[in-house]
Formats: C-alpha cells, structure tokens, sequence
C-alpha cells in the first residue's frame, strides 16, 4: 500500500503537478459557477417571474350577454410572432332577433357573424403579437391585444350602421399551446368595446430545460479546455481519442441546441450566452491538441 504522497506504483508524488490539478478544478469550477451568474445577470428585465396562472382567460361576471367568444391558443410560433388560434361565437341571452355582428380589431377575423338558434363554425386563424421578440428566448414575453365590439343585425349593412352599439360580449377561452403559459385580462370600454390583454411567456419547465442546456454547454466547452491545459502542460498524456472525444462532442453540442423547446432560431439570448461560446471553445480545443500532436516529437507524447 503506498503512503500519502505517492503515486499507485509506490514513487512519490511531486507535489507541484497534484496542487496544479487541485488549482485546475478549482478554476474550472469558479468559470462555471461565473458563467451561470452572468447569464442570470443578463436575463432581459422584462422577462416575467412568479407563478404561472391558471391556462384560462374570461370576463369578469356573469351577467347576460348578447353573445360569448370562445378563443383557443393552439400554438404560438415565436420565429414569426404569430399566434395559432380557434375563434367560436356563441348566442347569449340578451341576442337581438335579428343577430349580431362582432368587429374585432384581428385583421385575419375582422367580423364575426352570431345567429339566433344556429352554431357558428369554428374560425382558424392565425394573429399576430402587439408585442415580443424571440430574440429574448427563453425569456421571450408576448403580448396582444384584441378590442371587440358587438352590433345588431348581421352582414356588411350592420357593421357600416353600427347601430344598437352595446351589446355585451363575453370572452371565454383556454390555452393549449405546449410550453407556454398564458394570462389575460379583459375590460369594457366605451359603448361596450370589449379590450382583451393577453400576455404570453415560456412555461417555467421550458425555461427550467434552457437553462439546464445551457449549463451542460458550459460544463462540456470547461472541461474540453482543462483537457487541453493539463495535455499541453504534460500533466496528461496526449492520446488519439481525446480528438474523437472533441469532434463528437462539436456534433452533440449542435444536435443538442437543434432540441431546444419551441426551436428557436439562431441568434437568440440561449445562443449568444452558451452556444456560441461552448462551441468556439470546444473547437479551439480540438485544433489546439491537432497542432500539439503535429508540433511535438513521438517521443513526448508518450507513443
């Protein structure tokens, strides 16, 4: 058994190469924990924080209304600020004989017919954000805002008239958008306009991932670093395999960042705090230990 200060084969350990590994994860640790608090740092101020609410939207009350608008959020495509959306109107109690009209400031939906004793079909469409960049993924915050207004009467003669201005409208809906949590709230203004505000973000779990990929980049591009520091300063013995090891983890590192929730395009905050650097570091790598292995002689490499 060898004492304390030597090595497996019984010789003496020096005691410079064993404090300059301690000193290596040392350092390795303090650039990951240092990366991690600069991405929290640069987290964008207007990312939101706290608890989701619940996956529900409606207007506040129950009193009659002429007609109710079923809304379902079916997706959200960050890449082009569209939201994918299912439109149904419903009659309510206080419908006019004659029906009802809804001008809606959507330009895809500018005009919803409502119908005594008849069921609308479904509209799909898609609505632009009022507001959000994908640039901020995955801190990326939506908003729209939607104003409905309820007249007597259908067809185009109604909504050029606009008469009877005042009719009631409730909004009822639900989102099924994978990843994404939802919140709204909605207002009446002035001759019953309905203002719906919607505000959308990535749900805390796709957050919770980014991050999480975000620190194995880091941890992956440190230690391909470190390799090539204790490889350079012949603390290890330089091997073929270390070069397999770096060129596979370019290709994982790229197939990893391609399975991001929501696949986001290239040159977002997940990108410019990780990506990019994880990938230039651990390529930097692998050509530095490709130029040693050409550089030095056979016999200090230890073949």
């Amino acid at each position: 058994m060898s004492g304390e200060g030597q090595e497996a084969d019984g010789s003496a350990a020096p005691a410079g190469p064993r404090h300059f590994r301690r000193l290596a994860l040392m350092v390795m640790a303090l650039a990951f924990v240092g990366a991690m608090a600069v991405i929290v740092i640069a987290i964008p101020g207007g990312s939101r924080t706290g608890s989701p609410q619940p996956d529900t939207l409606h207007s506040p009350g129950a009193a009659p209304a002429a007609a109710t608008i079923l809304i379902t959020i079916n997706s959200l495509d960050a890449n082009q600020g569209l939201l994918h959306v299912r439109l149904q109107a419903v009659g309510g109690a206080k419908l006019p004989p004659e029906g009802a009209t809804l001008l809606t400031s959507v330009g895809a939906v500018p005009t919803i017919t409502v119908r005594p004793d008849a069921i609308e079909p479904e509209i799909s469409a898609e609505v632009p954000v009022t507001s959000g960049s994908v640039s901020d993924y995955p801190f990326d915050t939506y908003r729209l805002e939607v104003h409905v207004l309820a007249v007597a009467g259908t067809g185009p003669q109604a909504a050029l008239a606009r008469k009877n201005v005042g009719l009631t409208v409730r909004i009822v809906g639900r989102n099924d958008a994978a990843g994404v949590s939802v919140s709204a709230r909605t207002t009446t203004g002035p001759d019953q306009v309905k203002e719906l505000d919607v505000h959308l973000w990535r749900s805390a779990a796709s957050r919770g991932w980014v991050l999480a990929i975000m620190a194995i980049f880091w941890a992956i591009a440190i230690g391909a670093v470190a390799v090539t520091v204790l490889v350079f300063r012949r603390e290890r013995n330089w091997e073929t395999r270390l070069l397999a090891w770096l060129a596979a983890m370019l290709f994982a590192l790229i197939s990893l960042r391609a399975a991001a929730p929501g696949s986001p395009p290239i040159g977002t905050f997940f990108d410019f705090y990780a990506v990019f650097e994880a990938l230039s570091l651990v390529a930097l790598s692998l050509i530095a230990l490709t130029v040693f292995y050409v550089a030095t002689p056979r016999r200090q490499l230890g073949l």
